[in-house]
């Protein structure tokens, strides 16, 4: 998938952590005070919350020092799927805790929490298999419009190539996010650049070839040699009038 692909789903993803901060407590508020109270929680029974499960590893570092994690995930859903609270222990330091949430290869930044967070765990469980609903939609979504993105790159290099052979030009395609580049080498040296966005290639496409002419006809029969540039520049322009 692509980086926007990927950056699309962690928006959701941070989105969605963001709204269940603004949920109001539910019982385990009454109960859970501190963040010590939390990790006994997880200790004891592991997250109060139906149809999950809570696995626990710790690390030790160096001694006084250690981590806890604990692995929450759905039982209706893939492992791949899990919200993950860590605990840090260190004799020099307060206690500190930190959560993410990831689904398949998408995962939320760390965000430390004090007793006030522990309400957030618990909301987001309780979202969390809309959560998964929302973000398995986005993604399909997504891997849709890149195939969709795919074909239409492999047409307008199949085109390119074709018309470029016919003008018998050195060229090269550059690929991007939302467009591609053909940059021509025209016979007195200089570059040719056209720009074809893929949502209206075929529109480019067109009279490209009649365009590509034009220009180098242009170049080549002229004694002065043209420029065509959209850089901005300093120049102060002359009225004419």
């Amino acid at each position: 998938m692509s980086y926007a692909g990927n950056e699309r789903l962690r928006r959701l993803l941070y989105a969605k952590i963001d709204e269940c901060a603004g949920g109001c407590a539910g019982p385990e508020a009454r109960e859970l005070l501190t963040l010590g109270d939390l990790q006994r929680e997880l200790d004891e029974n592991g997250a109060r919350m139906p149809g999950f499960s809570t696995a626990k590893r710790i690390r030790e570092w160096t001694r006084g020092t250690s981590d806890a994690a604990y692995t929450i995930t759905c039982d209706e859903l893939s492992s791949e799927c899990f919200l993950r609270v860590e605990f840090y222990k260190n004799r020099f330091a307060v206690d500190r805790a930190s959560f993410y949430i990831r689904f398949y290869d998408t995962k939320s930044q760390h965000r430390f929490i004090d007793e006030s967070g522990i309400g957030l765990i618990y909301r987001l469980l309780e979202n969390f298999k809309n959560i998964a609903e929302e973000y398995v939609k986005l993604r399909g979504e997504i891997e849709r419009n890149e195939k969709l993105r795919r074909l239409t790159i492999n047409s307008i290099e199949t085109w390119l190539a074709l018309i470029c052979k016919n003008i018998s030009l050195p060229y090269h395609i550059v690929k991007m996010e939302s467009q591609a580049a053909l940059y021509l080498l025209l016979r007195n040296g200089r570059q040719l650049e056209i720009y074809i966005p893929y949502n209206n290639f075929q529109q480019i496409l067109s009279g490209l070839e009649d365009t590509i002419n034009k220009y180098a006809a242009l170049q080549d029969g002229s004694a002065a040699k043209v420029l065509i540039s959209n850089r901005s520049n300093s120049i102060r322009w002359k009225n004419t009038d």
